[in-house]
């Protein structure tokens, strides 16, 4: 793990933010919480954080549309944590350019490792286009 590395949250249920925070934040993590999803498109535009956990049901605008947008202004991993849990959620989420998809409750072990997971993609992704840009060199 990369000491310090930031995660935003977007959910609206403070109870599951705050215990996911701490969870995050024990583990290392820098984490913001944002509870719908205008404002967390817009910490995104403000602070280009490492990873995105998304919930869909938000009181604004759904996690399907935050997603689509995030998509368009960053290439931060989005994992989508939430309720919705039926195949068909599940692919429309992944569909989106979601990197994984995480269905409530969960456990603080398997968000870690999903997180985790997600980060260490995002790394050597971003190594092997250094790589390229580098002309293969590392």
């Amino acid at each position: 793990m990369v000491l310090g590395e930031r995660i935003l949250i977007i959910e609206d249920d403070a109870a599951l933010s705050r215990m996911m925070r701490l969870q995050l934040e024990q583990a290392g993590y820098r984490v913001t919480v944002c509870g719908d999803g205008l404002s967390g498109i817009q910490s995104v535009r403000d602070s280009d954080p490492d990873l995105i956990l998304l919930d869909i049901l938000l009181p604004d605008i759904d996690g399907w549309v935050v997603c689509e947008r995030l998509q368009e202004i960053t290439a931060t991993p989005i994992i989508f944590a939430t309720a919705l849990g039926s195949e068909r959620d599940v692919i429309r989420g992944l569909e989106l350019g979601a990197d994984d998809y995480m269905i409530k409750p969960f456990s603080y072990k398997e968000l870690l490792a999903r997180v985790k997971s997600a980060l260490h993609r995002a790394r050597r992704a971003a190594a092997r286009q250094q790589a390229a840009g580098t002309g293969g060199a590392l």
